[in-house]
């Protein structure tokens, strides 16, 4: 599945694919899985995000996600800070409705 989104004001197109998690790996050496389903536990479904929610997960691993499927559209993106130090800012609120559909794809790549 690839998606165009928008990170700060700039449009990146982003893709996931059964490579998605090796990427991840590769550059993280973590397991994309484990960290997903960290990262999910930590939101409640069909709920606005809160400042409660964020506590006490690390938002890192929300970067990573977005920059590994920036990585698996465009194998030309440099490493991470680079990448993101294009960037003044990024709202969790507005990343995270547009990348959730990539991450559960993501998931479903692996059943059969």
């Amino acid at each position: 599945m690839e998606k165009t989104i928008v990170l700060g004001k700039k449009k990146v197109k982003l893709r996931s694919t059964a490579a998605t998690p090796l990427i991840y790996k590769n550059q993280f050496h973590k397991d994309f899985f484990a960290d997903m389903m960290q990262l999910a536990s930590g939101f409640k479904e069909g709920q606005e995000v809160t400042a409660e929610d964020i506590d006490g997960i690390d938002l890192t691993v929300l970067w990573n996600f977005v920059w590994a499927l920036a990585k698996n559209a465009n194998p030309t993106i440099p490493e991470p800070i680079e990448f993101f130090s294009r960037y003044e800012s990024l709202e969790l609120e507005t990343v995270m409705p547009q990348i959730q559909d990539l991450l559960v794809q993501s998931l479903q790549t692996t059943k059969k």
